[in-house]
Formats: structure tokens, C-alpha cells, sequence
């Protein structure tokens, strides 16, 4: 390389072969060789270091060729005589570019600024090490200098960042740049990141301290990304005014200018630590709450004063009555803060699926026993999920406990009224009551249930009972089940529920469980649960169990909680054997919860804490026997102390011998016939919580639905969950799709709107620009209902024309994506759909009952090792309706 230069400067004196050359020394021209060749000519080179070593070594040469390179000292005040004498009658002095093309190999164009220059020589060995190894370009131009400068002067890292990565950083740690480094990044900056770039390259002239000045930008950033008109000229804030006002920035106009503001500080705030992501938000809030109304600042998808502002108005919708519904929530749930929020964002979502199910309309006449108990297991029982779930949602939640608390009062009231209506039935006449059409009451369980499949009595049968299991606890314990690949059967009319069930009156273990192994209404002494458990349950349920006649002469093994102590293995080698026909096996693990005096815990028993519960499922599935879920009673949670109506060693039952008056909560009801060995008229509790004796997390023995109803399902490999009902998840489909942005937010900012102090009426918005419409088939990045009808159109799916007419858009278009790529995920189901994959399961499950109702089964769904739900595509071929698809 200094060869090359040194042959660049003779060719500018205009030297040939003999005298001397004056050369300044810039870039590239140290570490020279002693001599190099022109041709045929070897010239010298010397490096005198004053006016008399000059002489001297020129007086040495002779007329020998020699260059002679100069320092800047030397050089400023060259002696005339000798500088007359040099070839070209001056001091040689090679151009930048020329200095630049020669060492890096490669024409440069371009170099003419004087700061451009000065940071090309000083960083010229890097320079060489960057085009050193790779394709060379023909010629390097302006641009592509200046981003090998940048390379070599600031990072890579410059040209590949955003924005707002170069914000967060610059805000922590503040660049050191000497000046013609800070001029080089900030008149790139505008090409690289356009207006962001242009505000960031007037930052950085700003007298302000850079991390204070940026700071400044990225709160009112935040502020201003708040996508409504009404905003004050203040909120611009003096340093932003000030950018608007500069030739360096030139927004094209305020709207964006505050878009560029907004999107730069959303993107800066992602990339700086959480502690000081707190601390930005926390001044944006200040500034939010100093300068705006309460209208406008809950619409911030960003402001945590946002996220409360809105959660506060949908609380407030509940607590005054209204439904709330789960795309309200999704909204809720997509805010900046969300991820911070998950107790509170968990209980809004409790509160709203309750507040929805208060909603729904309550008959005038609740019908007959039969109606009821299938009401409560298709509707009301998952209310009493809900209200579980927001009771436990409760206990980590540091808001809105008085709201929550008067959505539970509201919900305890009307399933009061409910209880009330189903109690009075049992008072008119108990025996016809229990023993009504479309009942089982379990004491009829082997010949009703049982006995009426035809597999459990040709390959055994497993009955799993669950002591004080309740309907919906039920309910949660096959959503956990599915995991584990077990569930229910879909029924004929396409819904997945338990069959219609009821515990003898009074629900007690002695009385209820020895209906069940006796095969009839015992004619006990209704021991007390305390009494059955220590001397009662180990002699009398074995003996009552091979008493049983409606098991015939079939073999049978009864397990209790003392047969499970090994683990299970003897249960599961007894399931694993052919020669026995029927197996019984108790499980306690919701009864001693609710047994608790432990009133500050709620029920929550999952499948897997259930001693051997699930390990004995899959035993029995494997070895073909049919699995048969039942409990026998419920329980009613405890809510009061004040609901205590008095003493006594039952909770929910007493006799009335004496005169003893009906205590308040209580019904008398004659059970006649079958009231066992206790003579004399009884009362049982009806109201939610109301006991005898001493508090416990849960109690039984009266006549409320959720003590009577009780679980009585099929077990199946691959089955699926209960069917939800519609409020559960909020709007039907239709009107989710139908529903505009207006109607959905219009009540919500009304609220909002009365309850701020401003008394001016608020400008009058815009209306919304009318939505293009779609070519045929073209999806909609922002229209969930328009994508799925692309979807839905992009495949002929082989059915029918009258199945074909049953099914939505949505199903169309998920079927047509199992059939056009052969299997699909839950999360790419949803990105069709554009739901969230957690709702994917449910949508699957309510589609293979659909299917199996119109005769057609055409998908599978597989387990994959991570958990997530797998759905392939199968042949079209007809279903028995009875058994289900998909």
C-alpha cells in the first residue's frame, strides 16, 4: 500500500527518473520502505525531521531520485531555493479520495466534506480491515463511506437497530462521541430511520443532557400515542415544540409528527429494563392525569392509569347490573400493562363470566324436578363454577372485593330463589319427586345406568365415586381430565353433560353412599358424618355392597380410602382382572376438604391430587372396561357465619320432633316410605351456606340442587369436556362479528364520561372511514367475519348440501384448513379464526357434536408431547349419532 502511494506522489510532481520530490505527510504514509522501483528508476525515501536534515540528505542524494516526506512543521515554512529546485516547484500533497483509493483498493467518490475526510484518514487502517475479505463494489460512493464510518466509529449495531433501541440505550448510557463522530451519526440518521431518525438527529445538537432530553420525548410520547383528538397544545411539552419549530425536523404536520413521537417512544420503551420501563410510565401517568380527562385516558393501550381507568369502568358496569363481555376483556387483556396485571386481570374476567350468567334471564316458572336438575347441569352449575373461581380469584386480588362481594350476594340470591322453587317440589310429594321421569336417583344407579350398556355388563365396569363431589366441582375435574386424554361422551343431542342424577334426601355419606351399594334406599339411623367415618363406613359399605342385588351373581371389589393406602396397585391390578365384573371405588379427597373447619381456603382439588384417581382411569380404559363417574351427595360452600341458624351435629338437616320450628333457610319435607329409621317429620336447609352446629369449608345433607344434583357420566379415552353454555364465553358468534367498535366501547365511555369533572361536552368525533370491500375470497387483516369467509371459500369441503347449509363461516373455513394441509394446531386454528388458541378446544369439541348430529365425522384430535391439542383431517364417512364425532 505505501508503495502505491509513494508512486501516486511522484506521478503528481510530474518526476521521472532523477531529482528529488517534497511530499506532505498525511494518512498511510508511515512505516515506509527505505526505497522503491518506478520502472526501470529506484528512487529513495528519506523522512528529515528539520530544514538542515533536509539539506543534508539532499546533499547526500545528489541528483539520485529521492522523496523526501515532510511533517506538518517542516513543511509550513519550506526554504524557497530548495522547494524551486523540487519537481513540480512545490510540496506534494495527495488528495483524500486519492489517499482513500489507494489504500482501500477501490475507487472512492464522494469524500469532499472536510469532517468526512478528517474521520476517513483517522480511521483509515480500520477502514481496510473492514473491505478487507469481502466482495469488493466497483466504486464506494458517499453513502457507502459514511456507513463504513459508522461501522468503524460507533458499531454495526447503528445501521441494524430501531429507533427505539437506540433511545433505550442512549437513555442508560449516553454516547461519547468526539464532534465529528456526533456529526457523522446525526446527518445518517435521517436516511437510516427517517422521522424518527431526523428527531433523534436534532437531539443530539439539543443543549439539554441527551438522557434527560429523551426521557422528556419518550413520556410525552406515551401520553401523545393516546388515539384521540381532544389533546391539549401543553402535552407537547416545551422540548417537542421546540423540535416541531426546527428546520432539522420538519414534520410534514402535527398528527405525524405525533404518530413519529408515539411509535418511537412505544419502541423505546420495550427495550429499556422493567424498573425504569415503571418509571417512565409512572411520570407518562402524571402527565396524563395533570393534563387530561378520564374519558381520554381510558382509551391508553400503554398509561397503566389506562389500563385501571378502563377495568374500573367495566367493574363499574358489573357492580350496576350490566354483562360484560369477553371481547371487552381481550381488549382489557392486549394493554401494555397487561402482562403486569394478570390477579387483576384474572378476577375482572371471573367477575364478568358471573356477571353475564346474571344476565341471562331468570324463568317465571322454573318447571318441573327433571327441567331443574337439567338446567342446573347444563347453566346454573357452571354459575357455581364461576362463583368458585372468583372466590379463589379473590384471595390474591388486592381490588374491587366490594364489588365482587355484591356480585356473589347477587348470584347467591338468585340460586336461592332457584333452590327455594326445587325444594317445594320435594315438599309436595318427595317419593314421586326423587322417582321422576328422566331421573336416576342412585339407589337406581346399577339398573337405570348401569346395566342399560350393554359393554359395561359384557366387559366390566369401573364406578368411580367421588365423596361430596358437587356438580360443578364436577365440572372443573373433567376440563382437568381432558388433559390426561379422558372426558366425556357426547350425547345424541350433541351435548357433553352428565345424566340427569339425584342423592336421597338427606344427602349424608351413611344414607347416600348406601344407596348406591345397597341398590336401594337404606333404612338407617342417619349417622352423623363424624360417627360414619370412625365406626360405619369399614363394615357397613363392604356388607351393604355384597348385599347388592341388581349386581346379581356378577363378581365384585369394593375399594375404600384404606384400600388406596398402597398407592392404588392393588386397585389397579384388580382392573386389570377379567374374572372380576363390577369395581367400586371411593375416592375422600373432596370430602375431607370440605370436612375442613379451614374456612379460609376454598375447595380445589385437581384430578392428579387425587390419590390414584387418574393412574386408575387409564388402568380401566386400558383393560376395556367401561368407566362410570358418579358421587354420592354435593355440598353447599360456606359463606357466613351469620348464615349459622343454630346448634346441632348436622349441618344441614334436623328433626322437628318436639315442636322444634323450622329454622330460617330450612323446608320441611315428609320423606315417608323412604326416611329410614328416623321417625318424626325433619326439615332440610335449602339456602346457599345456611348450617347447624360448627363452620367448614363445605356442608351437605340438605335439598339445595348443588347437594342433590350429583355427577353420573360415561368416561371415555379421547372425550371431551362439558358443553358450555353460551354466556360462558359472552356473545353468541353472530353478534360478536356483527357487533361495531362503537357499539362495543359507546357505553363504556358514556360511563366514563359522567364521571369525569370536565363540564364541556367533548367534540364531536369523526366518523370512521366506510371499509372497502373485499374482493372474493380476500382476507381481512381487521375483519374476523371477512377472513373467515375467505377461508370458508377457499375450499370445497366434500359434504353434503344439507350439512353444508348447517355449518357457519367459521366452521367452513377451520374444516377447509384441516382439509387443505392435512392437520393443524390449536394456535394455527386460531390464527384462522383470529381467537385466542386457549378457546380453540372448546370451538373443536362443540364442532365434532355439530358434525356428529348431521351424521358426518371427518376430524381426529391428538395430544402432542408439549401439551398443545393436535387436529387431523380423516376421510368423510357417516357416524352413529349416538357415540359422537370428532
Amino acid at each position: 500500500m505505501q508503495e502505491r502511494l509513494l508512486h501516486k506522489l511522484v506521478e503528481a510532481a510530474g518526476a521521472k527518473d532523477r531529482g528529488y520530490v517534497l511530499a506532505l505527510a498525511t494518512e498511510g504514509l508511515q512505516d515506509l520502505p527505505p526505497s522503491f522501483e518506478v520502472g526501470q528508476t529506484t528512487w529513495a525515501v528519506v523522512r528529515p525531521r528539520s530544514e538542515l536534515d533536509l539539506r543534508h540528505k539532499l546533499w547526500r542524494a545528489g541528483s539520485a531520485p529521492l522523496v523526501a516526506i515532510l511533517d506538518r512543521e517542516v513543511a509550513e515554512s519550506p526554504p524557497y531555493d530548495l522547494l524551486r529546485r523540487a519537481k513540480g516547484r512545490r510540496i506534494t500533497a495527495l488528495e483524500v479520495p486519492e489517499v482513500l483509493s489507494t489504500v482501500l483498493g477501490i475507487r472512492v467518490s464522494g469524500a469532499e466534506d472536510e469532517r468526512t475526510q478528517r474521520l476517513a484518514l483517522t480511521y483509515l487502517d480500520a477502514l481496510r480491515s473492514t473491505v478487507k475479505g469481502k466482495t469488493q463494489p466497483t466504486v464506494i460512493d458517499r453513502r457507502a463511506l459514511d456507513e463504513m464510518l459508522l461501522d468503524v466509529c460507533v458499531g454495526a449495531s447503528l445501521r441494524r437497530e430501531s429507533a427505539g433501541t437506540l433511545v433505550a440505550r442512549w437513555m442508560l448510557e449516553p454516547p461519547e462521541w468526539d464532534g465529528d463522530v456526533r456529526w457523522l451519526v446525526r446527518d445518517n440518521l435521517p436516511r437510516l430511520l427517517g422521522p424518527e431518525g431526523r428527531l433523534l438527529g436534532w437531539a443530539l445538537q439539543h443543549e439539554m443532557s441527551l438522557p434527560t432530553l429523551l426521557r422528556s420525548i419518550v413520556v410525552h410520547g406515551l401520553v401523545l400515542a393516546i388515539d384521540d383528538e381532544e389533546i391539549p397544545a401543553a402535552l407537547w411539552g416545551d422540548e417537542l415544540t421546540q423540535a416541531k419549530g426546527s428546520a432539522e425536523v420538519e414534520p410534514e404536520s402535527d398528527y405525524f409528527f405525533r404518530r413519529t413521537v408515539a411509535n418511537l417512544a412505544l419502541d423505546a420503551l420495550d427495550h429499556l429494563p422493567p424498573t425504569r420501563q415503571r418509571e417512565v410510565l409512572d411520570e407518562a401517568d402524571t402527565l396524563g392525569r395533570r393534563l387530561l380527562s378520564t374519558r381520554v385516558l381510558a382509551q391508553s393501550q400503554v398509561l397503566p392509569l389506562g389500563f385501571h381507568e378502563r377495568a374500573a369502568s367495566l367493574v363499574a358496569r358489573m357492580d350496576a347490573g350490566h354483562g360484560v363481555a369477553t371481547a371487552e376483556l381481550d381488549r382489557l387483556r392486549a394493554h401494555r400493562v397487561a402482562s403486569t396485571q394478570e390477579p387483576r386481570i384474572a378476577l375482572l374476567e371471573r367477575m364478568a363470566r358471573l356477571s353475564r350468567w346474571l344476565v341471562t334471564s331468570e324463568p317465571e316458572d322454573w318447571g318441573d324436578v327433571a327441567e331443574m336438575v337439567v338446567r342446573y347441569q347444563r347453566e346454573d352449575a357452571f354459575a357455581d363454577m364461576a362463583a368458585a373461581e372468583l372466590l379463589r380469584a379473590l384471595a390474591s386480588a388486592e381490588d374491587w372485593h366490594v364489588e365482587a362481594t355484591r356480585l356473589l350476594d347477587r348470584w347467591r340470591e338468585r340460586r336461592n330463589r332457584q333452590n327455594l322453587a326445587f325444594a317445594e317440589h320435594f315438599r309436595g310429594g318427595y317419593t314421586k319427586a326423587l322417582h321422576a321421569d328422566g331421573l336416576v336417583p342412585l339407589h337406581r344407579l346399577w339398573t337405570e345406568a348401569v346395566w342399560q350398556d350393554r359393554q359395561a355388563d359384557e366387559a366390566g365396569v369401573y364406578v368411580v365415586i367421588l365423596d361430596g363431589c358437587s356438580y360443578p366441582r364436577f365440572l372443573s375435574l373433567i376440563d382437568a381430565l381432558v388433559s390426561d386424554d379422558v372426558g366425556l361422551e357426547v350425547a345424541a343431542d350433541g351435548v357433553a353433560a352428565g345424566v340427569a342424577a339425584l342423592a336421597p334426601l338427606p344427602t349424608i355419606t351413611s344414607h347416600a353412599r348406601g344407596a348406591i351399594f345397597l341398590g336401594q334406599i337404606p333404612h338407617d339411623g342417619w349417622m352423623a358424618e363424624l360417627d360414619w367415618r370412625e365406626s360405619g363406613e369399614r363394615k357397613t359399605d363392604p356388607a351393604r355392597f355384597a348385599q347388592n342385588r341388581a349386581l346379581g351373581e356378577r363378581s365384585r371389589k369394593l375399594f375404600l380410602k384404606g384400600d388406596l393406602a398402597d398407592g392404588g396397585q392393588a386397585l389397579r391390578a384388580a382392573l386389570a382382572d377379567r374374572s372380576v365384573n363390577v369395581i367400586a371405588a371411593v375416592f375422600n379427597a373432596i370430602d375431607d376438604q370440605i370436612g375442613s373447619s379451614n374456612i379460609g381456603a376454598a375447595v380445589q382439588v385437581s384430578p392428579r391430587d387425587i390419590v390414584a384417581f387418574v393412574p386408575s382411569l387409564r388402568q380401566a380404559l386400558d383393560a376395556g372396561r367401561r368407566v362410570l363417574l358418579t358421587a354420592d351427595h354435593g355440598h353447599t360452600p360456606f359463606v357466613d357465619k351469620a348464615l349459622r341458624v343454630g346448634a346441632g351435629t348436622s349441618a344441614r338437616w334436623l328433626s322437628l320432633e318436639g315442636g322444634i320450628s323450622v329454622p330460617d333457610g330450612f323446608i320441611a319435607i315428609d320423606l315417608g316410605d323412604l326416611g329410614g329409621a328416623t321417625a318424626g317429620p325433619k326439615a332440610f336447609a335449602w339456602r346457599m351456606g345456611a348450617y347447624l352446629g360448627k363452620p367448614q369449608v363445605g356442608f351437605h345433607g340438605g335439598c339445595g340442587l348443588e347437594e342433590m344434583v350429583v355427577p353420573l357420566a360415561w368416561l371415555v379415552r379421547g372425550g371431551v369436556e362439558a358443553s358450555l353454555p353460551a354466556w360462558w364465553y359472552g356473545l353468541s358468534e353472530a353478534d360478536e362479528d356483527t357487533q361495531t367498535e362503537a357499539q362495543k366501547h359507546g357505553e363504556r365511555d358514556a360511563m366514563s364520561e359522567e364521571q369525569t369533572s370536565t363540564p364541556s361536552q367533548p367534540p364531536s368525533r369523526k366518523p370512521r372511514p366506510k371499509k372497502h370491500e373485499p374482493a372474493p375470497g380476500q382476507a381481512d387483516m381487521f375483519d374476523r367475519g371477512r377472513t373467515q369467509q375467505a377461508y370458508a371459500a377457499k375450499v370445497e369441503l366434500p359434504f353434503s348440501p344439507e350439512v353444508l347449509v348447517a355449518l357457519s363461516d367459521t366452521d367452513k373455513a377451520t374444516l377447509g384448513l384441516l382439509l387443505d394441509v392435512g392437520s393443524a394446531t390449536a394456535s394455527e386454528i386460531a390464527k384462522v379464526q383470529q381467537r385466542k388458541a386457549a378457546r380453540i378446544t372448546g370451538y373443536m369439541s362443540s364442532l365434532g357434536r355439530k358434525l356428529a348430529r348431521l351424521g358426518v365425522s371427518c376430524f381426529e384430535r391428538d395430544a402432542l408431547p408439549n401439551g398443545e391439542a393436535q387436529y387431523r383431517w380423516l376421510e368423510v364417512q357417516g357416524v352413529d349419532p349416538k357415540r359422537g364425532g370428532g
